[in-house]
């Protein structure tokens, strides 16, 4: 009877063929990409929690506070799993669920702004001068 093959035999295996020198052509792997999501979820997240203890919370304070911890979005001062880490420990969340939470928050913005928008003035395609004389 043949042996079977242990889960990190297999992990290992599929590792191997991942082509790690396609220099111009590398991609990286598809939760890598979600840092910018998972980064503004948790920040959004972390916020929501902290409104709810404080009714006089100012976000402009909490998003430079949030930035001088967690630095900037573009600098990834954290890990993508250092931020699902925290976002577990802190709120229960996985890195999926931090993803959908800031995707729905960005839907939430959108159609808030949307409906708060200014309605679009009819444009005039010909506009008649009449001259008159006035009776001064």
């Amino acid at each position: 009877m043949a042996r079977r093959k242990s889960i990190s035999t297999v992990i290992e295996a599929a590792v191997t063929f991942i082509p790690y020198n396609m220099g111009e052509f590398e991609v990286t792997p598809y939760i890598e990409q979600q840092y910018t999501s998972v980064y503004y979820g948790v920040r959004e997240i972390y916020g929501q929690v902290c409104k709810k203890s404080d009714p006089q919370f100012d976000w402009e304070a909490f998003n430079a506070k949030f930035e001088g911890c967690f630095g900037k979005v573009e600098d990834e001062k954290n890990s993508l799993e250092e931020l699902g880490k925290f976002a577990q420990i802190y709120f229960n969340k996985s890195i999926e669920e931090v993803i959908d939470y800031n995707r729905n928050s960005l839907n939430r913005r959108k159609k808030s702004t949307s409906t708060t928008e200014m309605p679009k003035l009819k444009t005039i395609d010909k506009v008649e001068v009449v001259e008159k004389e006035l009776p001064y």
